[in-house]
């Protein structure tokens, strides 16, 4: 039974303005389901006996492996159904019964019998080991009675008045405690029986939930942020592109898990959310995630992505402050690379504006050197100074000197520059 929404067909129309199908039909339901039943196997034995028949004809004895093991099909029609379970939502019951929401597999003697027609008990790991749906009925005479749903772990239904006679005896404290324990598990993997819970005003004690998975490891601080608030890269946006969560959700999932603390992996992708971040600022996106106290995220996006461009301006900032500018062969391509990243960062708020300003002065002072073949050291947009690279005293000049002698220098060494796009598909960072 696969199907949870079948029900079984019915054969009479005499229940069918009723909105639950009547269990009296006939006095002689019993007798007549069981013919009905009878009919049906005597057929199906029938198919098996000529199956076998078809193989003892076969050429030279060859066994049919394909038939062994499964009766052909029989085609079953409502009359093959016993009346007076006509309409009975069975996929329904069945999904009921796998979930732990009815009290079958808790109870030893009926798992025995559902063991022995070979009853599929689904996924082991969504079975709830309190009978849900028996629970819940004995926490809502609770509440009734009570108002409240602070209950003892000791507290037995009594058999009383205004106590239902029918839970007489049933241990609600124990139901409530344990449930208290899978808050993790029900939240993760029943939430529609977290909302009935929540209509009852049922109280969690999240010091007494457990891991879902006793064996795992504890979740770091980065992993319960996740959990709790999703990928960075998505939480902290402000104006989401009108059709951008339907496209994700047409793409997706971009990562395959039934881990519901994983939740926030199956649709994150960068890719996605590239060119808003981009609009924003984002220069840098593994260097922010690090800023923000998420390494191991950071960590994936660098090994996905490559180092960003605060990295590779970093190491091209160290080796020109460690090596200089003199002896180098490629002037050129370094002056292109330096043009590019100081184009990018104009716009960039991963990092202060201060530390921003002098990260452009410093890039402002190599370009200048690499232009004019001197020294530069850029305090201000307007006010700088430079020095000869042989030594030579600080000489302070007009904005306009230095322009001209940088078109000079330009004219004199022919310096190529590389367009800034092919620069950025050579460095590929993103």
């Amino acid at each position: 039974m696969t199907d949870s929404v079948f029900e079984i067909p019915s054969n009479s129309d005499e229940f069918d303005d009723l909105e639950f199908p009547g269990d009296m039909k006939s006095d002689d339901s019993s007798s007549r389901a069981a013919t009905a039943i009878a009919s049906f196997e005597e057929r199906r034995q029938a198919g098996v006996d000529s199956l076998y028949a078809e193989m003892e004809k076969s050429e030279e004895g060859e066994v049919m492996v394909r038939g062994i093991g499964s009766a052909p099909a029989v085609e079953v029609s409502a009359s093959d159904w016993p009346d007076h379970l006509g309409g009975m939502l069975l996929g329904n019951i069945v999904k009921r019964i796998q979930d732990g929401s009815l009290e079958v597999k808790h109870l030893h003697e009926r798992k025995t019998k559902l063991d022995a027609l070979g009853f599929d008990w689904g996924d082991p790991k969504y079975f709830i080991d309190v009978p849900f749906e028996k629970a819940m009925c004995a926490m809502y005479a609770y509440y009734l009675v009570r108002g409240d749903m602070f209950v003892y772990k000791d507290f037995v239904m009594p058999d009383e008045d205004p106590w239902p006679s029918a839970l007489a005896g049933y241990e609600v404290g124990e139901a409530v405690h344990r449930l208290r324990e899978l808050q993790n598990f029900m939240e993760a993997y029943h939430p529609e029986k977290v909302s009935l819970l929540r209509m009852i005003d049922f109280v969690w004690f999240p010091t007494l939930a457990l891991p879902i998975d006793p064996n795992e490891a504890e979740m770091t601080s980065e992993m319960e942020l996740l959990n709790a608030f999703g990928h960075p890269d998505y939480a902290k946006m402000i104006d989401i592109p009108m059709g951008l969560p339907e496209k994700i959700v047409s793409d997706g999932p971009f990562f395959e898990t039934d881990d519901p603390k994983l939740w926030w992996r199956k649709w994150h992708n960068w890719d996605y959310v590239q060119d808003y971040w981009y609009q924003q600022g984002r220069r840098d996106n593994a260097y922010v995630l690090r800023e923000s106290g998420y390494h191991q995220m950071a960590h994936e996006h660098e090994v996905k992505y490559g180092p960003g461009l605060l990295t590779l301006i970093k190491e091209t900032m160290t080796d020109l402050q460690n090596n200089g500018i003199e002896g180098r062969s490629d002037l050129a391509g370094l002056h292109t690379k330096l043009e590019f990243f100081r184009a990018e960062m104009t716009d960039c708020t991963d990092i202060p504006v201060q530390e921003k300003k002098q990260l452009l002065a410093d890039m402002d002072s190599y370009l200048f050197s690499l232009s004019t073949g001197t020294a530069a050291n850029f305090q201000d947009e307007e006010d700088f100074e430079y020095e000869e690279l042989d030594g030579g005293e600080p000489n302070s000049y007009e904005f306009e000197e230095t322009a001209e002698k940088e078109e000079e220098a330009f004219e004199e060494e022919d310096i190529h520059i590389e367009p800034i796009a092919d620069l950025e598909d050579e460095l590929g960072f993103r």
